[in-house]
């Protein structure tokens, strides 16, 4: 761990740090534990790949299918427990989805959230992380 502590000691600043944490380290540290990512396919006959990323640590939220943005949110505080987001992919096979993220009631920035991905109307799958 990196500390930098100035302390003032007799009218004079005495600048304290221990370790060797280089910079852009303890970013990088924040996003593996807080960063949540996830996968799916759409589609029988026209394939899709959703791919759902969530910081809880900085509040950014991206989803795209097939590498494009199909939804990008900024979520810092929110009273709701449950929000959902509904796009649809394909051109001749077109499918709805629908992603609701639940958060927990309380300590929510620090425990897991659970993730509920339906296409069609139907729960395909369920992820939980940060």
């Amino acid at each position: 761990m990196f500390i930098f502590a100035p302390w003032l000691y007799n009218n004079k600043i005495d600048i304290v740090m221990i370790g060797n944490m280089p910079f852009g380290t303890t970013n990088k540290l924040i996003n593996e534990v807080s960063e949540m990512k996830f996968s799916f396919e759409v589609g029988v006959n026209e394939r899709h790949i959703v791919d759902f990323s969530f910081n809880q640590f900085w509040g950014n939220l991206s989803i795209r299918a097939d590498g494009e943005q199909v939804i990008s949110d900024f979520r810092m505080f929110s009273l709701s427990l449950t929000k959902s987001y509904e796009f649809t992919v394909g051109k001749d096979e077109i499918h709805h989805v629908k992603i609701d993220k639940i958060r927990k009631l309380v300590f929510a920035g620090l425990r897991k959230t659970k993730y509920k991905v339906f296409i069609d109307g139907v729960l395909t799958s369920e992820f939980e992380g940060r």
